[in-house]
């Protein structure tokens, strides 16, 4: 899951969302790579700016509040 945040911060999107599909497919729920790749964004030392962490968090707490309320997409 840390090479789908360095692939997001280095601007190769199509590669992390290629990464995540790869893990979804595995079987993983949704709510769950959301929550490591949350986790791990917090301590990931190569992001400098506070501004990017927040704004990585929030985004991700707008895509697990839609999953929970059932959209998928």
């Amino acid at each position: 899951m840390l090479n789908v945040l360095r692939s997001c911060l280095s601007g190769k999107f199509g590669e992390a969302c290629g990464l995540v599909d790869l893990v979804f497919n595995e079987g993983y729920n949704l709510i769950d790579i959301i929550n490591t790749l949350t986790k791990i964004m917090q301590t990931m030392t190569e992001v400098k700016s506070e501004e990017l962490r927040l704004n990585f968090l929030k985004e991700a707490t707008v895509i697990k509040m839609k999953t929970l309320e059932g959209n998928n997409s």
